[in-house]
């Protein structure tokens, strides 16, 4: 793919500078779907020439890479994921692009090359990082008879940022996994168990001056393990019993731990196929659980639970809706959980291919301090003949061991694609993002147009329009696009 684009201020700062930026993208793109292989990898190496800043030229890489084999016939598995993404390191003094304006790709048939207007790494300034991660997963799993599955999974992992002069990227991290299972079989009707270990050590790669200061060998290291255990006994096709208890031995600077043991049992009521609830009470630990189908198209699940155990004990909320129609489909999802940047990168990779609400990504503050998070997603996508809309919306609070350091941010997006022939769609893009407060936020509007030339050729005409308002300064950029891919 090549790609021409001026920007009347390609630094992002109120004294504007405007330039030139050639972009020569070769890409390769791989979706395998075997027996006993599955395979999908992009690839893009982004080559960014500025006409003039030339001693700024540089190469970006893009990586998504998911796959599964099957090494022993029904035994033996490998689960592996790759990612390479720029990322800049916001929201601090300057300013970079990174996904403002990107949120147009959420309509995927419009997504055009790797890399969509709003997320192209191409402004002029010193704040960008780049991301590096890739894991592999080998697990076993073995039928007992019938009596109940074992499953036996080691995960390892590793996550790395680049370092910049504009600002310091989060730490480097080292993810450790060890996970056995075992399920009850087809030879349990009316009782149904589990229980679980998990062993979990996600280690940051600190310099040593800094861990001195905080009188530790391994100030930022996090260890979680626990064992685990549920069942449900059903009296009859309306009601039960359930019941879940546990061990947790976890240790997690900069958040309240609290080791030990705990359970809680109680009835489960299931009326009908459309509602089921749940309610329990013990030792540490309580909740209850709502599901709701009223009809086939829509799930809702909503809890509420306290236990006294654990990373961050106390009561939290959990919610996820899905609901489609013909043409549209509704997400939303609530959820409150400890965690760190480094623990929300390898959540997001792991959960490749799942289904998620669609949203901006959330802005904040690089920072190797866990938190206690609080995120609401929802999302709301059409379609219907040659149009296709979608909106999203985000908030996102981060609560650290100092209030003084909590953090939030909100957020929305629009695009609305339009197929003006077959060979000619539009797509039309706005997003809102704020962080803390009215006193930081970004607008940003975009418009593009893409032509099939051909069966393998295709043509771009972009325009994007960036407005950041950090008082006292007001930054704005217009940024017009031509572009031409080739695949084959």
């Amino acid at each position: 793919m090549v790609r021409e684009t001026f920007s009347d201020n390609i630094t992002l700062t109120p004294d504007k500078e405007s330039d030139f930026v050639t972009e020569v993208n070769p890409g390769l793109s791989v979706n395998r779907q075997g027996r006993r292989v599955k395979l999908n990898l992009d690839y893009e190496m982004q080559n960014v020439f500025y006409a003039g800043n030339s001693d700024s030229n540089k190469i970006n890489n893009y990586l998504r890479a998911d796959g599964n084999a099957e090494l022993v016939q029904d035994h033996l598995f490998l689960d592996g994921y790759g990612y390479v993404q720029p990322e800049y390191l916001l929201p601090d003094g300057t300013v970079g692009e990174g996904d403002f304006g990107g949120f147009g790709a959420a309509i995927s048939p419009f997504r055009w090359g790797f890399t969509p207007l709003g997320e192209q790494f191409t402004s002029l300034n010193n704040n960008q990082t780049t991301a590096v991660s890739f894991a592999l997963s080998p697990y076993w799993r073995q039928n007992l008879g019938g009596y109940a599955t074992a499953l036996a999974r080691y995960g390892y992992g590793i996550l790395n940022y680049t370092q910049t002069e504009g600002g310091a990227a989060p730490a480097n991290a080292r993810n450790n996994l060890v996970n056995l299972g075992l399920n009850s079989g087809s030879y349990f009707s009316r009782l149904e168990w589990d229980l679980q270990y998990n062993n979990q050590r996600l280690d940051q790669e600190q310099d040593q001056e800094l861990d001195q200061e905080l009188d530790q060998e391994n100030a930022n290291d996090n260890t979680y393990e626990n064992a685990s255990g549920q069942f449900r006994y059903r009296f009859s096709n309306k009601w039960g019993l359930v019941g879940q208890g546990g061990y947790q031995n976890n240790d997690v600077p900069d958040q309240v731990v609290v080791n030990g043991g705990y359970w809680s049992l109680g009835p489960e009521w299931t009326p009908s196929r459309y509602i089921s609830a749940a309610a329990l009470y013990g030792f540490r630990d309580w909740s209850v659980r709502l599901r709701l189908n009223p009809t086939v198209r829509t799930a809702l699940e909503l809890s509420r639970s306290d236990r006294q155990v654990g990373v961050e004990p106390g009561p939290r909320w959990a919610a996820t809706l899905i609901h489609s129609t013909r043409h549209t489909t509704w997400s939303a999802s609530y959820q409150e959980e400890p965690t760190s940047v480094q623990g929300v990168q390898f959540a997001q990779l792991v959960t490749v291919g799942q289904q998620q609400p669609l949203a901006p990504q959330p802005v904040f503050t690089p920072t190797n301090q866990n938190f206690f998070q609080k995120s609401f997603l929802a999302s709301v996508t059409y379609q219907k003949g040659r149009s296709e809309l979608a909106l999203g919306f985000y908030d996102e609070r981060r609560e650290f061991i100092d209030p003084a350091d909590n953090e939030k941010s909100f957020g929305t997006g629009l695009a609305w694609g339009w197929r003006l022939t077959p060979r000619t769609r539009t797509i039309l893009g706005g997003q809102w993002q704020q962080y803390q407060s009215s006193a930081d936020q970004w607008w940003v509007g975009s418009f593009l147009l893409e032509h099939n030339l051909s069966r393998y050729i295709s043509g771009l005409l972009g325009y994007r329009y960036f407005q950041r308002e950090l008082s006292p300064d007001n930054i704005q950029e217009n940024r017009f696009q031509l572009g031409l891919q080739a695949q084959f």
